[in-house]
């Protein structure tokens, strides 16, 4: 079959098959060109790899068929494969010894296959006060969401996919010291940096997870390894990082995660609830008057809570998502929080990528990434809603934080119920320039969306 614009016949007669029978070839009838390489006319076209072997493997199967068998076949794949490609499908009848199967492939692009590439990225939610930065620190913390969104968009603007983006967008904040995951991660209640990170392909709804991580320089690449063996989702502790030692990732000493920032925080006591039912049961009673007196009055929610991630669709329209972590300040050791767990914290399939910043613990009892998900899939509710739906119920069982989404169509929207959400994004609506905000006042598109409860 010569796969072009226009129409081509394959005389499938019974010496044809006969013939293809006896040598037991699998590609006959491509000339050539087999299951596992897309021709350009359907890369043009955003016809993945996966649609175009079930192409190539539906007309295998018919070619050893007997060509009455063929007519039943055809019919059962228009309304599918053939469909999904973007061709037409029929059958002519040129004699006793067999049939003609007629492909056309449509001659007009399909302009609903094209997406503007869009990057959304967030660098954690929380109590963000302006009155707590100074203006040195807020300028850099608006630079390095402007880089990370940047290096998310430059891949897509060089044709990358919305993978790859994701993950060059989770890198540069694991890289950076003000951001909560890699370099910049929390330390445990122990004095130790545990890191988690996830991925999800919304195009093939594969996903890598890893978490217990205290050598590996950047959890996000580690996380995409795992999700690119196609045999684990999930690892932790020693043995992810011996895996990513042998898949050739970045592997550092511990001493390198060590901020100056992180560890006042955690010799301070910025605990949250886990960490303060850990610490007050080391206590003598329980006795909260131990503690150190700088929350007197038991209130946890201002502390740090932090988490990056990034969402992202590229021109063939696939979804992807990714999220990183150093996990809550003075957690207990072991903890695991949302960050890495498919379906709390990251989610991506054909109609929505999600990524969640916030009180990890309320994620994980939602598993909210996937809830939205569900809504939009399958009460076809828009993310937006879906988003605000999810946030608004898992604020109300007492949890904080955000989610970013965007959908099929390239629309995406911030969500937040805490004072703030460290967030950006880039596409052609920006003019291909990243747009960044921190404080809950701030909306940089019709998508940023703060949730008052």
């Amino acid at each position: 079959i010569d796969i072009n614009a226009g129409a081509r016949e394959v005389r499938l007669d019974e010496p044809t098959l006969e013939s293809v029978r006896r040598s037991h070839k699998l590609n006959p009838i491509f000339h050539g060109v087999g299951a596992e390489d897309v021709p350009p006319e359907l890369v043009a076209r955003s016809v993945d790899l996966d649609t175009w072997r079930s192409f190539a493997n539906a007309l295998n199967a018919a070619v050893l068929c007997s060509a009455q068998e063929i007519g039943t076949q055809v019919k059962r794949w228009n309304a599918d494969v053939f469909a999904r490609l973007g061709f037409q499908v029929g059958l002519r009848s040129i004699d006793s010894s067999g049939i003609c199967l007629c492909i056309k492939l449509w001659t007009r692009v399909s302009v609903s296959k094209t997406r503007v590439p869009t990057i959304v990225i967030h660098g954690g939610a929380g109590t963000i006060l302006k009155a707590k930065m100074t203006d040195i620190e807020e300028k850099q913390l608006r630079d390095g969401l402007y880089n990370a969104t940047k290096a998310g968009y430059n891949v897509l603007q060089s044709g990358g996919s919305a993978l790859d983006a994701v993950e060059a967008a989770v890198r540069s904040l694991e890289d950076n010291p003000l951001f909560n995951a890699g370099k910049g991660a929390v330390f445990n209640v122990d004095g130790v940096n545990q890191l988690e990170a996830s991925i999800m392909d919304g195009r093939r709804g594969s996903a890598g997870a890893a978490t217990l991580l205290t050598v590996v320089k950047n959890p996000i690449a580690l996380a995409r390894k795992v999700m690119e063996s196609n045999r684990h989702v999930f690892m932790c502790g020693p043995g992810a990082e011996s895996y990513a030692k042998s898949q050739g990732l970045d592997i550092v000493d511990t001493s390198y995660f060590w901020t100056k920032h992180r560890w006042e925080q955690h010799e301070r006591g910025f605990f949250t609830v886990d960490s303060v039912d850990l610490l007050a049961g080391k206590c003598s009673g329980s006795d909260r008057s131990q503690m150190p007196d700088n929350n007197e009055d038991g209130d946890y929610s201002h502390l740090p809570m932090g988490t990056v991630g990034a969402v992202a669709i590229d021109a063939r329209g696939s979804l992807a998502a990714a999220t990183s972590t150093g996990g809550m300040s003075n957690k207990w050791n072991g903890r695991i929080g949302d960050t890495p767990v498919i379906g709390a914290g990251t989610w991506a399939d054909a109609k929505a990528a999600i990524s969640g910043t916030g009180t990890g613990e309320y994620f994980i009892r939602q598993g909210t990434s996937r809830y939205i998900a569900s809504r939009v899939g399958l009460l076809n509710e828009k993310a937006g809603m879906a988003s605000s739906v999810a946030i608004t119920e898992m604020k109300k069982m007492g949890g904080d934080g955000g989610v970013i989404c965007i959908d099929s169509a390239g629309r995406f929207w911030m969500t937040f119920c805490s004072e703030g959400m460290y967030r950006g994004y880039c596409s052609a609506e920006s003019n291909h320039v990243p747009v960044v905000a921190i404080f809950k006042d701030e909306k940089i598109s019709s998508g940023d969306n703060h949730i008052a409860i």
